[in-house]
């Protein structure tokens, strides 16, 4: 792990996991229950952030603003220097 970055285990029911990116339902997650049963199985979903001092970030979109500020600089550069 980066320095200042950290996993977060949120647990939640599984009927809130996001099941639209797995394809074929074969390779989902599935659970069967009694009928009538109102127990719903929990499951610890990582989740991905950097620690800014102030507040966390996710990964995901700390990593999308530094490549947009890097093609802009690149951009800026290639325009200056013909």
């Amino acid at each position: 792990m980066l320095p200042g970055g950290f996993l977060l285990a949120e647990v939640i029911p599984v009927t809130k996991l996001v099941t639209a990116n797995r394809g074929n339902p074969v390779y989902g997650f599935h659970w069967y229950g009694p009928p009538g049963t109102e127990f719903v199985p929990q499951i610890g979903v990582l989740e991905r952030k950097f620690d800014t001092g102030t507040s966390s970030v996710e990964v995901l979109d700390a990593f999308r603003r530094h490549t947009a500020l890097l093609e802009r600089l690149v951009a800026d550069f290639k325009a200056a220097h013909p």
